[in-house]
């Protein structure tokens, strides 16, 4: 088994200089910013809504890193959803899956 590197949470960007690094500007973006943008907008299996705003910004403080803010997401998630089998399949919508809290993610 390979060595996970340390990653300190701390020390990562904040996640609001992030947003508006990722905000259309008119401005020539670097390949990273380009491949991070992919990322940004809806596709037919995710839809934008403002229901994973709400579920999301507790964990988004202003000033806050980026990372920190990603890690409090994910124990949120943890501590929120339920894992079941059969509950969810990768076709369930997001939003669904947000309202009913559960996932169809093995447990860890």
């Amino acid at each position: 088994m390979l060595d996970r590197p340390h990653l300190d949470f701390t020390v990562s960007l904040a996640w609001g200089a992030a947003r508006r690094a990722l905000t259309y500007s008119g401005r020539p973006l670097s390949m990273a910013l380009l491949e991070a943008c992919r990322y940004r907008f809806e596709s037919s299996y995710v839809h934008l809504k403002q229901r994973f705003v709400e579920c999301s910004e507790s964990c988004f403080a202003p000033g806050r890193p980026l990372l920190q803010g990603v890690q409090a997401l994910m124990g949120k998630m943890f501590r929120e959803f339920t894992f079941d089998a059969e509950a969810t399949q990768g076709a369930t919508p997001l939003v669904e899956v947000l309202e009913r809290r559960y996932a169809r993610t093995s447990p860890t």
